[in-house]
């Protein structure tokens, strides 16, 4: 049978009498699979900070994977500065079962050790995730979330060492397999995770342009709106408030704006969204409501209000 790789071998090619040393089957076989650099949004659950996977030659008793999560600049904290534990509920799963492997287990101040032991078959190659809850506050501003910068790096192994002398046995006699039998036994971090607050950013769009509109006139584009999202997550948009001025005498007025014009309403594209509403007569608001748009994280849509002009006109200011 295939029982893997050999390290450090003698070559085969070799004279007989040239001693290349004691040839060491591998028996388990590490690789760091990811994720990337990614964002996660605060308060997720069961977030993918670690990608692993294990390789086995023989049956293999896992029994202990040391793991450490580290801030990456001094503000980036662990535990709150009023003791909110900012990473919660550490499990190992099968990346491919969603099954809990080892865990869950309490973080502390950063440094673990996963002790649930579990057993890789010969010949089996499995695949691995390190995942954690975030909390959804911080103690402090900046010191998790507030200015989307604060990352943070989960690391495998200790001393010098993904697995240690402690860390796999063998199924079959009982025995811990040497550092010599684990192929890339090494300490191996992972990559930057960002932890982001949701957001939504509000601007102006060019156009509509200003323009002059008849009375009675229909759905006239009165103002565009870009909602941006962030990065981190999407965001559903339920309601919209609009708010406007009138003029009837050379002065803007909030309590006019109805004089001018008789309802609005949203649009994305040629879609109305939510439900038109008149103004407000004294505060010149409206509430579009049932809007219910979504904006997919890291992208932008604009919406524009389109307004219908009310039927009298009272003198040149209207």
């Amino acid at each position: 049978p295939d029982s893997g790789p050999i390290i450090p071998g003698s070559d085969a090619g070799s004279d007989a009498g040239t001693d290349a040393g004691p040839v060491v089957e591998t028996a388990l076989r590490v690789v760091f699979d990811g994720p990337a650099d990614s964002s996660y949004l605060r308060g997720s659950q069961d977030v993918v900070m670690y990608h692993f996977t294990l390789t086995a030659y023989e049956d293999l008793e896992i029994r202990r994977i040391p793991l450490t999560l580290e801030g990456l600049t001094a503000a980036d904290r662990i535990v709150g500065s009023a003791g909110t534990e900012y990473f919660r509920d550490l499990k190992i799963k099968d990346a491919d079962t969603g099954m809990t492997i080892m865990g869950p287990i309490s973080l502390g101040d950063g440094s673990v050790v996963f002790g649930d032991s579990f057993v890789i078959h010969a010949g089996e190659t499995r695949h691995f995730i390190v995942t954690m809850d975030l909390a959804n506050t911080e103690d402090v501003v900046n010191e998790f979330y507030g200015d989307g910068n604060n990352r943070y790096r989960v690391t495998i192994g200790e001393d010098g060492r993904f697995f240690q002398a402690s860390g796999v046995r063998r199924v079959a006699t009982g025995e811990f397999i040497t550092a010599a039998e684990i192929e890339n036994n090494v300490v191996i971090p992972g990559n930057e995770m960002t932890i982001v607050d949701a957001g939504l950013a509000v601007s102006m769009a060019a156009a509509p342009a200003l323009a002059r509109a008849v009375k009675r006139q229909s759905l006239i584009p009165s103002v565009g709106l870009v909602l941006s999202a962030s990065a981190a997550s999407d965001i559903l948009i339920r309601s919209v408030r609009l708010s406007g001025v009138g003029n009837l005498d050379g002065t803007d007025a909030a309590s006019d704006l109805n004089d001018v014009i008789t309802m609005c309403a949203l649009f994305n594209g040629d879609v109305q969204v939510g439900l038109a509403q008149a103004p407000d007569a004294v505060t010149g608001t409206m509430n579009i409501t049932g809007v219910n748009l979504e904006v997919p994280a890291g992208t932008s849509v604009t919406l524009v209000a389109r307004c219908t002009a009310d039927s009298v006109v009272s003198d040149e200011y209207d």
